[in-house]
């Protein structure tokens, strides 16, 4: 008998797994991007929104992450573990999935293996999307074989004739995507998350159902009763709630949302990722579209000292105090200034309000302009800010088509 009829479940997804690559592949010789072709047939990809249409000058890179999971095609997960980032990916995954796969196939039967395989590919991908992460690849089943197998293999005599070098060989391999991600030495980000996940679950399926504790009905139907925990997990990964992104995503995904709840959302956004300075940014335009400049102050400097070196926050600070007018509304700003940053106040306050002012009409070229202190200067006087930036503009029907190939760009991690 051959090989692949006495594993043909193994068989039959390293063929799935081939003839994605082959299909995304050809339609990137075509001209189509690669990660376009991938997400065409089915893949989850993280996209990055770069412009808006009313707009085209508000670039907003930092909105970024799987719209298509966070608008409920969950089914984009298993999926795309059959998709793969280049040949050299497939082939390793390939590879493994066939040296490992097939004893479990032949140790287990086609059908006990299918039904091992189903969640053994699912829960990985779930879990890394939880993490805030997109993956593509195999490598999430092939670590819940190799859980399996090393689990099994000191107990049943048919799982021996794999050496135990290359199963030690193998969780190296996995282990050391630990360092690479944080010292990125990898050109792509690994997906850890999946990897352990999948570790775990083969070998908490090996030990439950086949290992010393399977004689115990109550622990094999617990196990098997906790498969329906893959439900809420995967509501969590396709409704990331404390994720700012997303919360973005859903404050600017349709038109019709009230601007009042948009801007509870974008609020909720910005209190769960500080690190969102262009919402900062957008909360400000709001206050001023009110005409409350001091709410707008305040708002600048809750995000400058999250983000201490933005430059658009800023730039941002000194153009609003520079429309506060003289007196109390100055004051004012100073002790919100205060209360923010304490001891650091003083400094950030030399720091805004030292900002470099042009004459208006014609002069003689000089070779420096003169700094000057703006803290009292005269708002009806004639003058050119230098730094002032361009008005921002709130775009009046924000709706995020990621369907667009012009807008968005992918991210993948393996």
């Amino acid at each position: 008998m051959s090989p692949f009829r006495r594993a043909p479940v193994t068989a039959e997804c390293l063929i799935i797994c081939t003839a994605m690559w082959v299909i995304c592949a050809t339609r990137s010789f075509e001209g189509m991007r690669y990660g376009d072709a991938q997400r065409q047939w089915g893949a989850a990809v993280s996209l990055e929104i770069t412009s808006y249409d009313d707009a085209p000058d508000m670039v907003h890179r930092q909105l970024k992450g799987p719209f298509d999971l966070w608008a409920g095609e969950w089914w984009r997960m298993p999926v795309s573990a059959f998709h793969h980032g280049d040949l050299v990916h497939l082939l390793l995954n390939c590879s493994a999935a066939w040296m490992l796969g097939r004893r479990l196939e032949q140790r287990w039967g086609s059908l006990r293996y299918a039904l091992f395989l189903i969640p053994a590919i699912l829960i990985p991908m779930v879990a890394e999307t939880i993490s805030g992460n997109a993956a593509v690849g195999f490598s999430g089943a092939v670590c819940a074989m190799l859980g399996a197998l090393m689990v099994l293999q000191p107990q049943d005599p048919r799982t021996d004739d794999l050496p135990q070098e290359v199963i030690l060989f193998s969780l190296g391999f996995i282990l050391l995507g630990i360092p690479f991600n944080a010292l990125e030495l990898a050109p792509i980000r690994i997906a850890n998350t999946a990897h352990f996940a999948g570790l775990i679950y083969g070998g908490l399926t090996a030990w439950s159902c086949c290992g010393p504790v399977s004689r115990f009905l109550i622990v094999r139907a617990a196990f098997v009763a906790a498969h329906v925990l893959i439900l809420p997990a995967i509501w969590l990964a396709t409704h990331p709630i404390m994720n700012g992104r997303y919360l973005w995503y859903l404050a600017d995904r349709d038109a019709r949302v009230e601007p009042a709840q948009r801007e509870a959302l974008l609020k909720l956004a910005v209190e769960a990722d500080p690190s969102l300075t262009a919402l900062w940014l957008r909360l400000a335009d709001y206050r001023l579209a009110e005409g409350s400049t001091l709410a707008a102050w305040t708002v600048i400097m809750e995000g400058l000292l999250q983000n201490p070196s933005d430059t658009d926050l800023f730039d941002a600070a000194r153009a609003i105090w520079r429309r506060l007018p003289q007196g109390p509304e100055r004051e004012t700003a100073e002790a919100e200034l205060k209360r923010v940053f304490g001891d650091q106040a003083e400094a950030w306050s030399r720091q805004i309000r030292n900002t470099r002012l042009i004459a208006k009409g014609p002069r003689k070229s000089e070779p420096k302009t003169p700094e000057l202190d703006p803290k009292d200067f005269p708002l009806n006087q004639s003058i050119d800010l230098q730094w002032e930036p361009k008005p921002r503009v709130e775009p009046k029907s924000p709706v995020l088509d990621p369907d667009q190939p012009n807008s968005a760009s992918e991210g993948t991690t393996l």
